[in-house]
């Protein structure tokens, strides 16, 4: 198991869940649900304890599994570093992150560009 949503889809066969029904028994939205089992949408730290606490899981695993799916997807963090930087911002959780993320990737166009214009001399 790799991904999150991975883990979601495991758990669900393993109780034999739909959306529908894992909404409503975890007070959650369907739509939140399948947007992280069909579309690969990685949902809030919030959202991940809450359906591991629900499935009665170490919320550490899936929260783990969660920040790499989104480091995954932040296309600037190429280096363990920075995707390990991604990791922990998405375990703080907050609106915050996507501020961070979004300099993180400004910094790293930033950088590229210098690269190409000391090229180019």
């Amino acid at each position: 198991m790799d991904t999150f949503t991975e883990w979601l889809r495991q758990q669900m066969r393993q109780r034999r869940l739909n959306y529908r029904q894992l909404a409503r028994r975890s007070g959650l939205t369907t739509s939140r649900i399948r947007l992280a089992v069909e579309q690969d949408v990685t949902p809030s730290a919030f959202v991940v304890r809450r359906l591991a606490k629900f499935f009665g899981a170490d919320p550490w695993h899936p929260l783990m599994l969660a920040a790499e799916q989104v480091a995954a997807g932040v296309t600037v963090a190429q280096t363990a570093e920075a995707r390990l930087f991604v990791c922990v911002l998405y375990l703080m959780s907050g609106a915050q992150n996507r501020f961070w993320i979004h300099e993180l990737e400004a910094l790293a166009r930033e950088e590229e560009a210098c690269t190409q214009r000391a090229a180019a001399c």
